[in-house]
């Protein structure tokens, strides 16, 4: 009986909790957008020319 009032308290806890935690995520995302989008802009970029160094290189040697 105990351990299903302590699991029900915790399910509610947790579910009060959830809402709270999701904010604080979603507070540290907003914080953490702009050096996101700048590594992903980097990360891009750097897809991009490595492909085209790749295509380049591959035109050279079939050349």
């Amino acid at each position: 009986m105990a351990i299903g009032v302590s699991v029900v308290l915790a399910m509610s806890c947790a579910a009060h909790a959830l809402p709270i935690l999701y904010l604080v995520l979603l507070g540290i995302g907003v914080l953490l957008l702009p050096a996101g989008t700048l590594v992903a802009a980097a990360a891009a970029l750097r897809a991009v020319d490595s492909m085209t160094q790749e295509g380049a290189a591959g035109a050279d040697t079939s050349g």
